[in-house]
């Protein structure tokens, strides 16, 4: 299985897509939507916060709800859910089906026998884990008639939950990035924050935020998982045939003949947006984002980046 993370608005869509195109690639969600299994507060990093009793703990079934897709009132009494978690994960249940359904609830009863015995064994926990990422997998190909195609999932540890990783089996973990002040115009313009210093500053405090905790975690995982995260830039993806072949190669596929997701001119046209920034906000961008986005370039090994 491979995954497709990123830094929130910098370009995850369009790898998805470029990937999408390949007949030799599945989806492990009903046409390549995110998943929140890993990310979410009450998927993974619930989990394994209940093992080494880092919060609160957080009861089994709660967990199982969310990697379920299913909402209850009584959620809100205790924590309220991120309801977009679990609209995703409820999409990957209603693409795999049942067979989904049964080897969660199998998970969950499993990893809540091995907590009652010792709750710091963190290492059957992660097993379980693998396990469980391995049978979506299979589901997934299963799913796809196609006994060699490689799933794909989009969930999104790139930055606090990169750690999250660990917990899995993936044959590659590609996070994009991109151009700060291309990511910062978008994400106001989304969200719709004002285009001044205010939206400028709620983008800068989480952008720095995830790429110091994206380096802290990064710096903890074994050889094994960092070996198989690769970082690429945005405007590379979209401009340069050589990186398109090199993540084919990465992958292990040929590269698509066709291009019916993947639209490099249309993405063409979201570098450089950044010039519609207000000043304040331009200014933000060269004071606090691109010293963190470099500091991540200058920190990753060579063999990391696409390029």
């Amino acid at each position: 299985m491979i995954n497709i993370g990123g830094f929130g608005h910098s370009g995850n869509t369009a790898l998805v897509d470029f990937f999408a195109d390949s007949p030799e690639i599945c989806p492990v969600g009903y046409d390549f939507t995110e998943t929140a299994i890993l990310r979410s507060k009450w998927g993974f990093r619930a989990i394994f916060s209940n093992f080494k009793n880092e919060t609160p703990f957080i009861d089994w079934c709660l967990i199982q709800d969310c990697l379920l897709g299913v909402t209850r009132l009584s959620h809100h009494n205790l924590s309220p859910p991120v309801s977009h978690d679990f609209a995703r994960n409820a999409r990957v249940r209603g693409y795999l089906g049942a067979e989904y359904e049964v080897i969660t609830i199998d998970f969950i009863e499993k990893l809540a026998k091995v907590y009652s015995k010792k709750c710091t064994d963190t290492t059957a926990a992660l097993d379980l884990s693998k396990s469980f990422l391995d049978s979506i997998s299979d589901l997934a190909t299963k799913k796809s008639g196609r006994q060699s195609a490689i799933p794909m999932m989009r969930n999104d540890p790139a930055a606090a939950n990169i750690d999250l990783l660990g917990f899995s089996n993936f044959k590659a973990h590609f996070t994009i990035v991109r151009d700060p002040g291309d990511m910062m115009y978008d994400w106001i313009t989304y969200y719709k924050h004002g285009n001044d210093l205010l939206g400028a500053e709620l983008f800068s405090k989480q952008f720095v935020k995830k790429i110091n905790s994206f380096i802290e975690m990064y710096e903890i995982l074994p050889y094994s998982v960092k070996s198989v995260i690769k970082i690429l830039k945005f405007e590379d993806l979209v401009r340069s045939q050589h990186v398109q072949v090199k993540l084919c190669d990465i992958v292990n596929i040929k590269r698509s003949s066709t291009s019916l997701r993947f639209q490099p001119k249309v993405s063409e046209k979201n570098i450089g947006i950044s010039q519609y920034l207000s000043n304040d906000g331009k200014a933000e961008v060269e004071q606090k984002c691109v010293p963190a986005f470099m500091k991540l370039l200058d920190y990753l090994p060579s063999n990391c980046i696409i390029e």
